[in-house]
């Protein structure tokens, strides 16, 4: 009896993990399309404001005027075109669901990036800090994509965790050794109360209006299947969750 139970209970958390699943994928698709729909509609108002701000320096440098202040501004709207194209590139780089890709190798510093450049200004904006630290000049062979969304969930469940502290931060770490990179996401806040359950699918301390993101269940299953692990460390004096990844070389895998 007992073991039909368990097989019972086993089977309906699968049921429920790939319910899970199949939601946040359709949830994906739209934004996917969204995402695209936005990137179309913005890169070709951006390309004028480019091409424009360019020609009026030009043409002011051709009459012999200059100006320190012109010169700021020209500068600004380059940067400031620069993070949008981020911003709509990072975006469409998450939003599409890519997990019947195949693996590719793709440096972890684009990965971070990817997910960096959705949420920077919103963290910016509320005045939460992020730093990132370590060497993230490494090479990983998986889904990209996928490791952007995980990384993304991390940074928004600290978001909404610690943006109503006085001096909120948020901070990424990595540490290598010759088989696995740990990249960690750490935040001000001071642990989780119901850690046992953080990784049940569906469990969430958000409210229905925040939303339940990727979720941290879907998120273990994405780092398992890259040959790593998502777990919470219960022993640091800060929230920190930590996600490991297989190392390989190129030699290794041909």
């Amino acid at each position: 009896m007992r073991n039909a139970m368990s097989k019972i209970k086993e089977q309906s958390q699968m049921l429920e993990e790939e319910r899970e699943r199949a939601v946040n994928q359709t949830k994906l698709a739209s934004l996917g399309q969204m995402a695209g729909g936005i990137a179309h509609e913005i890169n070709t108002p951006l390309g004028i404001i480019k091409l424009a701000n360019k020609k009026i320096i030009k043409t002011l440098q051709r009459e012999g005027y200059q100006s320190e202040m012109v010169n700021e501004a020209h500068d600004l709207i380059d940067k400031t075109v620069y993070r949008i194209n981020k911003i709509i590139q990072g975006l469409k780089s998450i939003a599409r669901d890519s997990s019947k890709d195949d693996k590719e190798w793709t440096h972890l510093s684009s990965i971070v990036e990817d997910a960096l450049s959705v949420c920077r200004e919103k963290f910016k904006g509320d005045g939460v800090k992020i730093d990132v630290e370590g060497d993230l000049n490494v090479e990983l062979l998986c889904r990209g994509g996928q490791i952007s969304q995980v990384i993304l969930n991390l940074l928004s469940n600290s978001f909404q965790a610690i943006k109503s502290q006085d001096k909120p931060w948020i901070k990424i770490t990595t540490q290598s050794t010759s088989d696995y990179i740990t990249l960690s996401v750490i935040d001000s806040g001071h642990g989780i109360k119901d850690h046992e359950k953080i990784m049940d699918p569906f469990y969430t301390t958000k409210s229905a209006s925040e939303g339940t993101g990727l979720g941290l269940s879907i998120s273990q299953s994405i780092a398992t299947d890259h040959g790593g692990s998502l777990t919470y460390d219960r022993n640091y004096p800060n929230t920190k969750f930590d996600l490991v990844l297989a190392l390989q070389t190129k030699e290794q895998v041909a």
